[in-house]
């Protein structure tokens, strides 16, 4: 039997979690595309205003919607994916604005890191929230983040500059450096996207397979992993946030940060091709 709301059962059958689980893979997924397109139409900052602000209130929002109804819930995190799909495009339009050509690769590198990084801190932080008995415990995860999220979304309305030459702050030395080390063919008229030779690329498909199975991995130990060890092996919600399952998380941010630091350093020490590297450093997967 399907329970769809708390009062019903204390819990929802592993069929049902997982559609409400995947719902919010699955908007994040459908937002990719359209998360560039209009990032590079209409600027990176109202963008990830918007898929900010609109994930932050979709975590305020998800115990109130627990309690009426489970697909009342997994509309809501479908919409959180999907404002969360924004974000990441957009990010990346946002750095090739700000990154001078040379260190792009290593920029990019540092700033993904912060990925991993808050998947582990985040993984502490929850398990502790969930283990007090304030307003239930388990909604408190949902509270805290979307209240930071809601903070921090303030902060990039007053605080966040579009482009290098739109900052009243920006050093003249620091904006020369950025704008004579940017991509000469940016033009205002793009060419059009090439869909069928991607669709029709080799390479393509070899990087979605390395690229599935480095996420599938991921978000396993992120969303599944812990259900089945509070389920299955019966260990309690705070010692599954605090155990070692979580440590590639942690290790993953490391590594990241060393293989930025070396990728820039063979660039500029030993002309080592951007192509060598990133073959390189996708091989082990």
């Amino acid at each position: 039997m399907k329970y769809t709301t708390i009062a019903e059962a204390s819990f929802w059958d592993p069929e049902l979690q997982g559609h409400i689980i995947g719902s919010g893979f699955l908007g994040y997924l459908l937002a990719q595309i359209p998360g560039g397109i209009l990032a590079g139409r209409f600027g990176t900052k109202p963008v990830l205003l918007v898929g900010l602000f609109g994930a932050s209130i979709c975590n305020l929002i998800s115990p109130i919607s627990a309690k009426q109804h489970a697909y009342f819930l997994f509309v809501v995190h479908l919409l959180r994916g999907i404002f969360q799909g924004l974000q990441q495009p957009s990010m990346s339009v946002l750095m090739s604005k700000w990154f001078p050509r040379n260190e792009r690769g290593y920029l990019s590198a540092f700033i993904y890191c912060g990925y991993p990084m808050g998947a582990f801190i985040t993984s502490l932080a929850s398990g502790a929230l969930c283990d007090l008995e304030f307003m239930g415990g388990w909604p408190l995860v949902f509270y805290a983040f979307g209240i930071v999220g809601v903070i921090v979304g303030l902060l990039m309305v007053f605080l966040f500059v579009e482009k290098p030459d739109d900052d009243p702050n920006i050093s003249e030395a620091e904006l020369q450096h950025i704008l004579q080390n940017q991509d000469s063919t940016i033009t205002l008229s793009r060419p059009p996207t090439p869909w069928i030779k991607i669709l029709t690329s080799v390479p393509t498909y070899g990087l979605i397979i390395a690229l599935f199975g480095q996420y599938w991995m991921a978000f396993y130990f992120i969303s599944v992993h812990p259900t089945y060890m509070g389920t299955v092996l019966n260990i309690p919600i705070k010692e599954v946030k605090q155990s070692p399952v979580f440590g590639p998380y942690i290790a993953q941010a490391l590594t990241g940060f060393a293989a930025c630091w070396l990728a820039f350093w063979l660039t500029r020490n030993r002309n080592t091709k951007v192509n060598t590297l990133r073959k390189g450093a996708n091989t082990p997967q």
